[in-house]
């Protein structure tokens, strides 16, 4: 297991590796080497930069995060049982889904300013949509013979889906929640650079335009890392869910 482990993680010191590497040969003050980067990580979170704008991320993602999950799985659900309310809406969901977030984002801007609240559209349009889709999908692929099982030892409509459907979809609605939450975060970054005054996004946006390349560099590793631990949360918990239905049944 701990050799698993240490081979999971030898991917990261490769590509510093080959980012040092290419880094050295080029030698280009855009593209500073690894061992520069490190120091400029370590110098954010020391001087509490990283702290700050990694704090104003966090609070709009997991806003924008939090409505885009109820939304999306309770509209997905209502679909699943009620055909009507799915003639309806799915051609809407198919229309708005090719729209990026961030073509109306100045739209957004004008609406609700550069604050919490246009971020939080942002992550909230970019994410419902997988989330809406995956539910439906999940709760449609549960297996017929366990509904007709539980239909003829008497179960009703809601008990059914209290108790079978959604527990057995959940493994699949938790997979639509990690595309969302890195769809979402993705957009965050980008929304941040267009119209903040902190956030992650603003932080590589100052870097850039004041030539500070190794802090820029250390952002994007910062964005990458955090973006890695709330995908591994989820899947942890898809994990123990789907280990929990292996023992039930």
């Amino acid at each position: 297991m701990l050799n698993i482990r240490w081979l999971s993680f030898s991917g990261f010191g490769l590509l510093a590796a080959v980012w040092e590497l290419v880094a050295q040969v080029l030698a280009s003050p855009v593209f500073p080497p690894f061992s520069r980067v490190l120091p400029a990580l370590w110098y954010l979170a020391w001087s509490g930069q990283a702290w700050h704008h990694t704090l104003v991320s966090i609070q709009h993602i997991s806003l924008g995060f939090l409505w885009a999950a109820i939304s999306g799985v309770s509209i997905g659900i209502a679909m699943t049982q009620y055909r009507p309310l799915a003639l309806i809406v799915t051609p809407v969901v198919d229309a708005v889904r090719p729209v990026a977030a961030l073509t109306i984002f100045p739209l957004l801007i004008l609406i609700l300013g550069v604050g919490l609240w246009s971020k939080t559209m942002v992550i909230w349009w970019t994410a419902w949509p997988p989330i809406l889709l995956t539910t439906v999908q999940s709760v449609r692929q549960v297996d017929p013979f366990v509904i007709e099982a539980a239909r003829l030892d008497g179960a009703g409509r809601r008990a059914m889906l209290t108790w079978i459907i959604l527990p057995l979809a959940t493994p699949g609605i938790i997979t639509g929640l990690r595309i969302g939450l890195g769809s979402g975060w993705i957009s965050l970054v980008a929304a941040e650079m267009l119209g903040s005054s902190a956030g992650l996004g603003y932080a590589i946006l100052v870097s850039s335009q004041t030539f500070a390349f190794p802090a820029m560099y250390a952002v994007i590793i910062l964005i990458a890392l955090i973006g890695l631990a709330m995908n591994s949360a989820l899947a942890g918990v898809q994990r123990m869910v789907e280990v929990q239905l292996c023992v039930h049944t």
